[in-house]
């Protein structure tokens, strides 16, 4: 055991609090490492949060929880004593009759004492955030006029901004941005003079009829349609702007400026056409299945009409769409026990609390039973990964076995 001889520094009453020791989850350490190592950048982490929420650890594409946990012992910081700097004072390498006049390894400086760790742990980007901070500032087609941002009095009479932006939500949202980057594309949020604002899903719905009409009308191949054209022309017609069909074509394909080509997925396009038009009809206010296929095919014109299945607008399919969406159909009906009808209904996990209590609350409030394949939509956006959600699950709904396979049902209490 080597000696040491130790004192406080000088600056430790600054230090304070100066120093927070993380527990790394094994994928971030090795993050850290190698980025380190190639750049020294360490991964580019954030640490995002407003005053008053718990503050979030963020790489590139993940988000992680920070806890903080009471450490039995404490722990000191300490590092070597600052070499001299005044002009002839000796180093800690100067020689003095043959003897070092100082020995950084034999001095250590107590900079700071820690009594807690943070753990860090992967969870769910709070991206319903922008739910509420967004509200009132949809972009519909009356906001095609705009050409600056609106701006408010403060009661103390100094103008303030009325619109949240991009570079807002980076900082406040507790999301990484390739999350966040993720988070606007599918929530179809908009970015209009550097603010966000979520298009209206029938205002969507027209500009995605008029883009099919148009690539119809004028022969284009959607493998490899012209940008400038499509977006010039539904610009001098229908006085879109120019960067909001730009956005648009970028959610629904690969759009290359430099080589003036859009790979639009059309089968993409259209089933967003078909939730435009379902999302007229939610709980109570079904249509029936005939008459929205057919609407549904009069929309997306003759070319596309084949393209039409409620496949696209299933359960099964949706698992994948972090926005959820199930579709009560005939068959989903009757597997219920519910009366055998032909209607459908529009039911998005969007309008769910992001709380899981809640939201296993409403889950079962509308319906006192479901099958694995069913509710599992509706938990995408709460859980970090299957295991989590298994883990909710277990916590929030019982299994039951019967005849008819696994089903959940509500327990008696959400805590």
């Amino acid at each position: 055991m080597c000696d040491c001889n130790l004192s406080f520094s000088s600056t430790s009453s600054v230090d304070a609090g100066s120093y927070k020791f993380l527990e790394l989850p094994p994928e971030l350490a090795t993050l850290i490492e190698s980025s380190s190592q190639h750049d020294g950048n360490y991964a580019g982490l954030k640490i995002k949060g407003v005053h008053g929420e718990d503050a979030v650890l963020c790489t590139a594409d993940k988000t992680y929880s920070m806890r903080s946990v009471v450490l039995s012992n404490s722990v000191l910081v300490v590092t070597q004593p600052p070499a001299p700097t005044r002009s002839g004072s000796p180093s800690a390498t100067d020689v003095i009759h043959g003897e070092a006049t100082v020995d950084p390894s034999d001095t250590v400086v107590i900079r700071d004492t820690l009594n807690e760790i943070i753990e860090l742990a992967p969870t769910v980007p709070k991206l319903y955030k922008l739910n509420a901070l967004l509200r009132g500032k949809e972009y519909t087609d009356s906001s095609v006029d705009e050409d600056v941002v609106s701006t408010r009095e403060t009661a103390d009479g100094h103008g303030e901004k009325d619109w949240f932006s991009y570079k807002d939500a980076l900082s406040q949202i507790q999301a990484s941005d390739g999350e966040l980057e993720k988070g606007l594309k599918d929530r179809r949020i908009l970015i209009v003079n550097g603010y966000l604002r979520p298009i209206t899903p029938s205002f969507l719905t027209h500009i995605l009829e008029l883009t099919l009409n148009l690539m119809v009308s004028l022969s284009l191949t959607p493998s490899r349609a012209p940008v400038h054209e499509i977006a010039s022309t539904l610009a001098d017609e229908d006085e879109i702007p120019l960067s909001v069909t730009h956005q648009i074509m970028a959610w629904f394909g690969e759009v290359n400026l430099r080589e003036d080509k859009w790979a639009a997925d059309v089968k993409l396009i259209v089933r967003e056409i078909g939730l435009g038009l379902l999302r007229e009809h939610g709980l109570g206010s079904g249509i029936e299945n005939d008459a929205f296929l057919e609407k549904w095919k009069t929309a997306v014109s003759d070319k596309f009409e084949d393209l039409v299945e409620m496949e696209l607008l299933s359960v099964r399919i949706l698992i994948s769409y972090p926005l959820g969406n199930v579709l009560l159909s005939a068959s989903t009906l009757s597997a219920y026990g519910d009366d055998t009808t032909t209607t459908l209904q529009y039911f998005p996990a969007s309008q769910l609390p992001a709380d899981p209590p809640a939201r296993f609350a409403e889950l079962f409030l509308t319906r006192t039973r479901w099958r694995t394949d069913d509710i599992t939509p509706f938990l995408s956006d709460i859980a970090v990964n299957t295991k989590d959600r298994d883990r909710l699950l277990l916590k929030y709904a019982r299994a039951v076995n019967d005849k008819d396979g696994l089903w959940y049902t509500a327990r008696a209490q959400y805590t």
